[in-house]
């Protein structure tokens, strides 16, 4: 739960920001993997690409979004008050509702 919120709160975040050209959007789809870790509060740190979509623009827009998602999620007392690292793959299709 603690991470399907978290994904929700960075999903507004996964856009890439500013007029794109057309022919750039039509290939604004991929997969990248962020790690990172979460502490007791909620906030994340550590966080680093662990895997490129294969699109510079895309990687740091996935790690903007993991960034903007941190502190805005509770995380629940089930999960203890250790840091916990999380491997969360961010993914972008354009044009997908």
């Amino acid at each position: 739960m603690f991470l399907k919120l978290g994904r929700s709160r960075s999903e507004p975040w996964k856009r890439v920001g500013g007029p794109m050209p057309k022919r750039w959007l039509k290939d604004a789809v991929g997969i990248a993997l962020v790690v990172f870790h979460a502490d007791a509060g909620g906030r994340f740190f550590g966080i680093q690409l662990k895997k490129s979509s294969g699109d510079k623009v895309l990687d740091e827009a996935a790690v903007r979004a993991v960034r903007a998602a941190s502190g805005k999620v509770k995380r629940p007392k089930e999960l203890g008050t250790h840091d916990i690292t999380i491997f969360e793959e961010v993914r972008f299709q354009y044009g997908l509702k």
